[in-house]
């Protein structure tokens, strides 16, 4: 097993808890509502202080202090359980279709996929920030 086989696998693991997240309508539309909201202040061209304020706070939520509960660690146990078997079962694709990486491939996969997918997430109005506005 190649290191770039594992890098690509773990890229792979990390997209698909993120599709599985945004499959849900519920986290959908409340992503959809976040980037109407945002757009409508960024139009305002002066804002005042606590318009700058509520602008940051819907674009970077607070979060409450980190509290224990026995909830939450069976939630990150089985997030662990769910990526080991994912990771042996992309493993297990990769060496069934003999899949072997090269650094030249892991580095433009790492940096074009994110644009790409960025891109059709903004056609669906799930993604307001893109990585290409780096590149006008």
């Amino acid at each position: 097993m190649a290191i770039y086989n594992v890098i690509i696998i773990f890229f792979m693991i990390y997209y698909t808890f993120f599709f599985i997240g945004l499959a849900t309508k519920k986290n959908r539309n409340k992503v959809q509502e976040k980037n109407t909201e945002l757009d409508e202040m960024r139009k305002i061209p002066v804002k005042t202080i606590e318009e700058q304020k509520k602008f940051i706070n819907t674009k970077y939520p607070r979060t409450g202090k980190f509290k224990f509960t026995w909830k939450w660690l069976g939630k990150v146990l089985v997030a662990v359980i769910i990526s080991i078997f994912l990771f042996r079962g992309y493993n297990q694709l990769f060496n069934i279709l003999h899949i072997e990486i090269n650094l030249w491939q892991v580095v433009l996969i790492i940096i074009l996929f994110p644009i790409l997918m960025n891109l059709v997430l903004r056609i669906f109005d799930l993604q307001s920030d893109d990585l290409t506005v780096f590149f006008r």
